[in-house]
């Protein structure tokens, strides 16, 4: 039960406690998503340590028909409705993912015996209280009150929090990124047609470039909410005034569905007559590899949690060059995302300073050993404030 999964080996390390059991709910992957990612990492590194660990999948169905989003979502509520009862006093760790699930989980949330924890992820469901009516904002209160610790992954979401005044909630900032192991950057965990296009790509000395969206087109309220079809458009513009051709490789979790599978077809429009941009659409493909290889990676999201995608390029030493949506971590190029001229000004600039090729092993890596003192506050074991930042 407590083996680890091939290809997410970490560093091991030992903290010396009485075994621990959480049970986690949240999107897994597939599709590849920042949140299921991160929880499919920290589901191997709690079990490393000698925790038990059971995963519920919540969330996660985007993509798909309204009448299989509905039967999925039941289903999995049903399994969520039968274990985490039997969950006890231990640790249930909740990864929100929007208002009607929040509500949908709130009889377990309040009476169930258990300790509750909540990661946010983004301030969707601060926004969608400001357009609730009273009832519902008092209802998040009351089940935000129920949580021992909130773990929010960047600054502004912990800023909502405190503007609800609720003294008794417990905040932790923590960006909901743990390191891709050394197996998952094989270059060979990546398709095959994909593999020997970026063997050639490389060979031709051709600009190769990465950017990754959960899905294209409209979402949170906005349009292009991932910035693909702006991306392309500004390669388009800037790639006249460089020395070297350019591939885009656009990493979506989900095939575009509806509206979205219209988002694919405007991009492929859009850099079909353009000879000096070729622009790959790929399909839940796993992404460290690819940065692994890139020469940057893009991301010109109009709205975002906090990027895991980001902080894994900066991980394995990726350049990135991304919008000013939210705060972004250090070492990031940034873009005013209001200002197009500014936009494409930076990205000219970030383009032309790039190195002719991949610093060979760039990857800085992470000692895992640095998350005890978080994973000791998930699990209730400590009050300490070392978590990284």
């Amino acid at each position: 039960m407590n083996e680890p999964k091939p290809g997410l080996e970490t560093t091991r390390y030992s903290m010396a406690h009485e075994v621990s059991t959480i049970t986690i709910i949240g999107p897994l992957p597939p599709p590849r998503g920042g949140v299921s990612i991160h929880i499919a990492r920290l589901e191997q590194m709690l079990r490393e340590d000698g925790v038990r660990v059971r995963i519920l999948p919540w969330a996660g169905v985007a993509g798909r028909s309204l009448l299989v989003r509905i039967l999925l979502s039941l289903r999995q509520l049903v399994k969520i409705a039968w274990f985490v009862p039997a969950a006890g006093e231990s640790t249930v760790h909740l990864h929100y993912s929007h208002l009607v699930g929040f509500f949908a989980l709130a009889p377990w949330i309040l009476l169930a015996k258990s300790r509750w924890v909540l990661t946010l992820h983004s301030v969707k469901l601060f926004d969608e209280c400001d357009r609730a009516p009273s009832w519902r904002r008092q209802l998040v209160r009351k089940l935000l009150r129920r949580f021992a610790l909130v773990i929010c992954v960047r600054l502004g979401i912990a800023e909502k929090i405190r503007r609800l005044d609720l003294p008794d909630v417990e905040t932790l900032i923590m960006p909901a990124f743990l390191p891709p192991s050394f197996a998952e950057r094989e270059t060979t965990l990546l398709a095959a047609d994909l593999r020997e296009e970026i063997a050639r790509y490389r060979r031709a000395g051709t600009l190769l470039l990465f950017c990754a969206a959960y899905n294209l087109g409209a979402a949170y309220g906005k349009d292009d909410v991932y910035g693909v079809e702006m991306l392309v458009d500004l390669l388009i513009a800037v790639g006249r005034q460089l020395t070297r051709q350019i591939c885009l490789v656009v990493m979506v979790s989900y095939r575009p569905f509806g509206p979205a599978a219209l988002a694919a077809e405007r991009i492929a429009r859009r850099s079909a007559d353009v000879d000096y941009l070729h622009v790959d659409l790929r399909v839940n493909e796993p992404l460290v590899p690819g940065l692994a290889v890139a020469d940057a990676f893009l991301r010109p999201s109009r709205e975002d949690g906090d990027s895991v995608a980001i902080r894994e390029a900066l991980d394995v030493g990726c350049p990135v060059w991304a919008s000013d949506a939210v705060e972004r971590p250090p070492g990031c190029v940034v873009f005013p995302l209001g200002d197009r001229e500014q936009a494409q000004r930076s990205l000219q600039a970030f383009l032309e300073g790039l190195p002719p090729e991949p610093e060979i092993g760039r990857a800085r890596g992470s000692d895992l050993t640095q998350y005890r003192d978080f994973i000791a506050r998930l699990l209730g074991r400590t009050k300490d404030d070392t978590a990284p930042q």
